[in-house]
């Protein structure tokens, strides 16, 4: 008799073992270049929409940045869970990447405050740590490595608040007049900041999560 378990057969059979929370297929081969392209076109679209929904009403420019970031954390995890579940081929994991998004959207709107580090560099180690544990591994089981996924997961989610702050801070100009003046900056700068530090962060994501091994480049 055939063990149920058994995928040799089927490569792209679903693996349900006791330590499987969502059931997957073989992971795609993403090539490192399309990885980063895909990273840059969701920081792009994420950004946008985040500041499409911050009021124009808002009376300084650090309550626009805290507005803007918790738009992003309600946004841009998601979405990198819509990915995950592409790249695992599996629609269960694209939703219960969508919900764990939003998980780490609601945890960081409860945790943030206005203190700086905690809206720059917080977020992005929140992140970087939940979806590396909550979205990793490419193996059967997904309790396999989860403290390991987790530092690394740490140190993808600082560089990713990392480069985006050395963009912007490279971009932005000086001294401007007014709050407009300063939301058509970000518009322009904080958005190609976006796109630049997603690139590198999707490329570190698979490396974090386990979804990208050397070799499949």
């Amino acid at each position: 008799m055939s063990d149920p378990m058994d995928t040799s057969e089927n490569p792209f059979a679903s693996p349900r073992t006791p330590h499987s929370i969502v059931p997957a297929g073989e992971p795609r081969v993403v090539p490192l270049g399309w990885i980063s392209l895909a990273g840059l076109v969701v920081g792009g679209i994420a950004f946008l929409v985040a500041m499409r929904l911050v009021p124009n009403s808002m009376p300084t420019a650090g309550a626009h940045d805290l507005r803007l970031a918790n738009n992003l954390g309600f946004i841009y995890p998601p979405l990198v869970g819509i990915w995950a579940g592409w790249v695992r081929r599996s629609i269960p994991w694209a939703a219960f990447g969508v919900f764990s998004g939003l998980v780490i959207g609601a945890a960081y709107y409860a945790l943030c405050g206005y203190n700086f580090l905690t809206v720059m560099v917080g977020f992005p180690c929140l992140l970087g740590g939940c979806t590396s544990v909550l979205l990793g591994t490419k193996h059967d089981s997904w309790v396999e490595g989860i403290p390991q996924r987790f530092l690394k997961g740490l140190a993808a989610g600082f560089a990713l608040g990392f480069v985006y702050m050395f963009v912007l801070n490279v971009m932005a100009a000086p001294g401007l007049p007014s709050l407009e003046a300063y939301r058509d900056m970000m518009w322009q700068a904080g958005t190609i900041a976006m796109m630049t530090a997603s690139g590198v962060y999707f490329v570190l994501f698979h490396w974090s999560a386990g979804l990208w091994d050397r070799g499949e480049h």
